[in-house]
């Protein structure tokens, strides 16, 4: 078959025009291709590129889902370590406040007896003072 150009088209026309009317010449001119058959495509030609396309998209959907569930599974991997390593920190960080809050209450203890005794101490003198005092007035 030989490729259809513009001047095959117009000699077409041509022949066509000494059988037919006019307006019968330029309604069947226009039902046929500007190109050749094989550039036509036809329903069957879209349905099967619909399925592959149809196919492909599948299997895109496929690879974003496995995809996902690992990067969910990581994510869910990462957040359990995260976790872990967290509750350790608070551990840990519970363990030294124990140990400055038993240093803290032994310091203020101490300061406390010291500071008792401190005040006893200024209490006795104070007393005797005024007992000095009275025994002198009297």
């Amino acid at each position: 078959m030989v490729a259809s150009d513009e001047r095959a088209r117009h000699n077409l026309y041509d022949d066509l025009g000494r059988v037919l009317r006019p307006e019968s010449v330029e309604t069947l001119m226009e039902y046929l291709p500007p190109v050749g058959w094989a550039d036509v495509a036809r329903r069957q030609d879209l349905d099967h590129l619909a399925a592959l396309m149809r196919a492909e998209v599948d299997q895109e959907a496929a690879a974003l889902r496995a995809e996902m569930a690992s990067l969910g599974s990581d994510l869910r991997a990462e957040m359990a370590s995260l976790g872990s390593d967290l509750r350790a920190e608070m551990v840990s960080l519970g363990s030294g406040l124990r140990v400055e809050m038993a240093d803290l209450r032994a310091e203020v203890s101490r300061e406390l007896v010291v500071q008792t005794r401190w005040f006893l101490g200024a209490l006795v003198a104070m007393t005797s003072v005024l007992a000095g005092l009275m025994v002198a007035l009297r």
